[in-house]
C-alpha cells in the first residue's frame, strides 16, 4: 500500500513510502506535528524551554531529560510523555490533539 497516496497523509510535507509505513519531511517554515503525519507551521512554536519528563504516573513526571528543551521539541520527538513545571501531558500520536 502507498500510504502517500492517502488524503490528509502528509500535508505540507513531501511523502516518503517505505515498506509498510510512510515518511514526512515538512517542506521549509514548517515542523511535524506529534503524530508524525502532517506538519504545522513552524511559526506557531514557542522558544520557552523548561523539563521534559519521560514518564507520567498519576500525574506525576518524573525521569526529566538532562536539558530543557521546547514542548514542541519534547512532545513531537515522542520522547517525552509531559512538558513543564504544570507536568502537561504529550497529547497521544494520532489523537489529533494540539498543544501550541
Amino acid at each position: 500500500i502507498n500510504e502517500c497516496l492517502l488524503p490528509g497523509v502528509c500535508k505540507n510535507a513531501e511523502c516518503l513510502n517505505t515498506k509498510g509505513s510512510y515518511r514526512c519531511t515538512c517542506k521549509p517554515g514548517f515542523m511535524l506535528d506529534a503524530a508524525r503525519s502532517h506538519c504545522v507551521s513552524d511559526k506557531a512554536v514557542s522558544d520557552h524551554r523548561d523539563s521534559c519528563y519521560r514518564s507520567v504516573s498519576s500525574g506525576m513526571c518524573s525521569l526529566p531529560l538532562a536539558n530543557h528543551i521546547t514542548k514542541q521539541i519534547c512532545c513531537c520527538s515522542r520522547v517525552g510523555k509531559a512538558w513543564g513545571n504544570e507536568c502537561d501531558r504529550c497529547p497521544l500520536p494520532g489523537s489529533g490533539d494540539v498543544f501550541f
